[in-house]
Order: structure tokens, then sequence, then C-alpha cells
């Protein structure tokens, strides 16, 4: 019984990581689209990308540090 909590436990947690990591794929993807769709020139969108990256980058390890 015990064993199978632990199990589950690892199950929801992978499963959690994996949405995590899809999402952020997602945002990440987006950022881009938005950096080369938009009528800004070129350069200062991805400046705009990396800086939203950056930032949550930071957050997270913040986060991953408490």
């Amino acid at each position: 019984d015990d064993d199978r909590r632990r199990i589950a436990n690892m199950l929801g947690l992978l499963g959690s990581m994996m949405r995590f990591s899809t999402a952020i794929a997602a945002f990440s993807l987006q950022q881009v689209q938005n950096a080369v769709t938009s009528p800004a020139s070129a350069l200062e969108g991805l400046h705009q990308v990396r800086d939203a990256l950056d930032s949550a980058s930071l957050a997270l390890g913040k986060r991953s540090d408490q």
C-alpha cells in the first residue's frame, strides 16, 4: 500500500513536470512568433523575447531554491 502511494506520487510529479515543460515550450514559441511577426524591428523583438525568458528563468530559479 505504501509502495502504491509512492508510485502514484511519482507519477503525479512526472505528469506535472511534463505539463510544465510543455507550457514553457509553448510560451517560448509564442514569444518567438510575436517577435518575428511584430511590426517593430526584429532585433528589438528578439531582445524582448530574451528578456522575457530570462525573467521567467530567474523567477523559477528563485522558486526552486526555496
